[in-house]
């Protein structure tokens, strides 16, 4: 096989063919569904996720795994001879012996038509691999980027519009006290869809929400109270509490040397703007008109009482010297002791014991408890910079990082200026997308998992998760057959080989099947309160039940 040839099943690869996590750990094989909306070429993200070394694939290997999904109308040309030019391209690539089949044939015209294989792969291997799909897509207004999973995306999206906007889907095969409980989930998470589609409602209620919530923190008025012994703490607390990463972010995670536990993260906080707009005198200019605008609007009966002016300099001033010491660097597994000695302007044990006693749990972290600094750097920065910056600058970037989290989920009249500055500037973003797939992204992102389950009821073969699993057993066979052939390397390599292979656990598969016992599910968002009033107090609670629920799994 020439070097072309194995470009192209690299640029296979780069094409995104093998999977697409939907969530938690979990992967959507759209390819295996009995509905006819979802498309075909959902194979691109059906199968579990499996590395595959690309020295034992060939172009008849791909077919036998993907071709037979492929559709006419995938493959539409505009002309026979424009078929027939494709055709001979094919031929001239792939030789009669590795791709017999007509679905092989197929398949491979299509992969090609996303190639531009004009260009010499050593010169420009992006363009190679891509350049035919970048020339015939266009980036929507709406979106700040498209790839080929976008179509199987957006068809997967009217569905769970459909399941939205509709009535509950009675589950036949649960109990009547399952079937209470079942609606109950099910009304849950239509309640988040339908607050945030009352736009009507969400513009009466102004700027009062997010206001609301300032007072109830009144860090301005209250300021005070952070000034004494471990108030800086305190503050982190507070705000972090609410899912609001002042400063740094702290979660709890597996440990990656014993997975058997999970021990706490500590990570840098993300910016508003990105890196290089720090260092842009324009984009820092208009940035601190936005900051002006959005500020004025908010406190505009405590004008009087605020140097707005004041308030936006300092805000954008912070944030350079946080951008200063933001970097991608490897992380450090450390200790709880290590980071009290290395950094000792934040009171890390006082921090610790706040946020676990904020939910009641009872918890053994002491100074010789493992910990995972992600970003060693930019604590070590942050340690210094704290030590030298005023009380009333941190107080207004607390605020600032509220307003920053939350101002989305209120009325346009107060939020418009803020979000169409920072979709614009981060993600080329030009046009407000469809308010439903706004909602229907939100709502996925707050209960997904529940979603799932009526999405599967409504288009997934009871089938689907053996089929899958059949399609992994024929690939690891596969491999530990070819890795047999290979002379080329040592004797006990495919020994070593066939075992890992053979080891391989693929347990998550579709979906969890906890989802269809409801007495589980809804136990999976105990303590989340839904406001079918207020769509805003829902997005804050939101933050209070992930972060509760976070620090629980230690």
């Amino acid at each position: 096989m020439n070097f072309k040839n194995i470009s192209i099943i690299f640029a296979f690869f780069t094409l995104k063919v093998l999977s697409s996590p939907i969530e938690d750990g979990t992967t959507d094989f759209a390819l295996l569904n009995k509905n006819a909306e979802v498309s075909n070429s959902a194979v691109n993200d059906s199968i579990a996720e499996v590395e595959i070394p690309i020295d034992e694939l060939d172009m008849a290997n791909v077919a036998d795994l993907f071709g037979e999904v492929v559709t006419d109308a995938e493959v539409e040309t505009d002309s026979e001879s424009e078929t027939d030019s494709e055709s001979e391209m094919v031929s001239e690539i792939i030789s009669e012996n590795e791709c017999s089949t007509p679905e092989c044939f197929e398949a491979s015209k299509r992969i090609l038509s996303m190639m531009d294989i004009t260009v010499d792969p050593c010169e420009d291997f992006y363009q190679f691999s891509c350049g035919g799909w970048m020339n015939e897509v266009e980036i929507p207004k709406t979106d700040f980027g498209i790839s080929t999973t976008t179509e199987i995306e957006n068809n997967n999206k009217e569905i769970i519009h459909q399941i939205l906007e509709g009535e509950y889907p009675v589950d036949e095969n649960l109990s009547p006290e399952d079937q209470e409980i079942d609606k109950e989930i099910f009304n849950k998470v239509k309640s988040i869809y339908d607050s945030c589609m009352d736009e009507d409602t969400i513009n009466i209620q102004g700027k009062e929400p997010l206001i609301n919530l300032l007072n109830q923190l009144d860090l301005y008025n209250f300021k005070w109270k952070y000034k004494k012994d471990d108030g800086i703490t305190q503050l982190m607390v507070d705000l972090h509490h609410y899912g609001i990463p002042f400063l740094f972010r702290s979660e709890v995670n597996g440990n990656m040397i014993d997975h058997s536990n999970n021990i706490l993260y500590l990570s840098k906080q993300d910016l508003v703007l990105l890196h290089d707009h720090y260092k842009n005198k324009m984009i820092l200019i208009h940035y601190k008109s936005i900051i002006m605008e959005t500020l004025n609007r908010l406190f505009e009966d405590q004008k009087n009482e605020r140097n707005i002016e004041q308030m936006a300099d300092r805000i954008i001033k912070f944030e350079e010297k946080l951008s200063d010491i933001s970097s991608y660097e490897l992380f450090k597994i450390t200790n709880l002791g290590k980071v009290i000695k290395d950094f000792p302007n934040i009171s890390w044990k006082s921090y610790i014991d706040k946020r676990f006693k904020n939910y009641d749990i009872k918890t053994s972290v002491n100074n010789n408890s493992n910990v995972i600094n992600e970003t060693p750097i930019y604590f070590e920065g942050l340690n210094r910079i704290l030590r030298e910056t005023d009380f009333d600058t941190l107080i207004y970037y607390a605020e600032w990082n509220v307003i920053t989290n939350y101002i989305q989920y209120i009325s346009d009249d107060f939020s418009k200026p803020y979000n169409s500055f920072i979709n614009f500037l981060l993600y080329g973003i030009t046009e407000k997308k469809e308010r439903y797939k706004t909602c229907i992204e939100i709502t996925e992102e707050m209960m997904g998992i529940v979603l799932s389950k009526y999405f599967i009821e409504k288009v997934y073969d009871n089938n689907s998760k053996e089929m899958v699993k059949d399609i992994i057993d024929n690939i690891k066979e596969s491999m530990i057959n070819r890795i047999s052939d290979m002379k080329w390397i040592d004797q006990s390599t495919p020994n070593y080989v066939k075992r890992k292979v053979k080891e391989m656990d693929f347990k998550k598969i579709g979906y969890p099947d906890y989802i269809f016992k409801p007495k589980k599910l809804l136990k999976e968002y105990e303590g989340f309160e839904i406001d079918s009033d207020v769509f805003f107090n829902t997005m804050v609670n939101y933050g209070l039940f992930v972060e509760r629920k976070n620090y629980k799994k230690i």
